[in-house]
């Protein structure tokens, strides 16, 4: 059989594509130019003459003709496929097995709030709102109001009777609840002008002159 100007060998290559994965196969079967473009993928096929042409890998994994287990995901490969074990969400893969993670072991694993207690579960987690907070675990509010309780606001916040929620004050940022010290040192705007190092204190800053030490510049 010809194809332009290649001469094939009409041996008994008749099986799909995956066979045909080294140079020593030869191509005799039309049909390996009519399967789908979207399983394309070129593997090279030696011919008599010695140029080279273009077969086709089967996706085992999209038409369906692979043995993977349900907790298995299917993956291609040029010639051939494999199983590879899935973990449901939870679970890490670890040396062939499903571990649980512990998402409580970081707080980019977990969505609890800040007010909240993670709670490590086997495949998961649970949060718990603190004491004197109501909520999902996820979003935790105070029980009572500021205006009835000021103290729920923190050290460096204050009530605003208006609102009814706590602000944190010049200089700290946070929900009100909590709040935490702005380091204005590492502002993209340095607040010190010329050469003045910068020293940040608990809700503030100063500007030293070259050579001063912490203590002589916060006197």
């Amino acid at each position: 059989m010809t194809a332009g100007n290649n001469m094939f060998d009409d041996c008994a290559v008749t099986k799909s594509p995956r066979t045909l994965s080294t140079p020593q196969h030869r191509i005799s079967d039309p049909r390996l130019w009519s399967i789908s473009t979207h399983l394309q993928l070129f593997v090279s096929i030696g011919t008599e003459s010695g140029s080279w042409t273009n077969a086709w890998d089967i996706n085992e994994c999209e038409t369906g003709a692979h043995n993977c287990e349900s907790n298995e995901i299917c993956e291609n490969t040029i010639g051939s496929f494999k199983c590879v074990t899935k973990c449901s969400p939870g679970y890490k893969l670890i040396d062939g097995k499903c571990e649980d993670v512990d998402e409580c072991s970081s707080k980019d694993l977990h969505k609890c709030d800040v007010r909240a207690e993670c709670i490590n579960t086997v495949g998961g987690y649970e949060c718990e709102c603190e004491e004197g907070f109501d909520g999902d675990g996820k979003n935790c509010q105070p029980k009572s109001s500021c205006r009835k309780n000021s103290a729920i606001c923190d050290r460096h916040a204050s009530c605003n009777i208006f609102l009814d929620i706590c602000d944190c004050k010049t200089g700290y940022t946070g929900d009100g609840i909590t709040c935490h010290d702005v380091n204005e040192c590492d502002a993209k705007d340095k607040p010190c002008p010329g050469e003045g190092r910068c020293l940040n204190l608990d809700g503030g800053y100063v500007c030293c002159k070259d050579g001063q030490d912490d203590a002589t510049c916060i006197k």
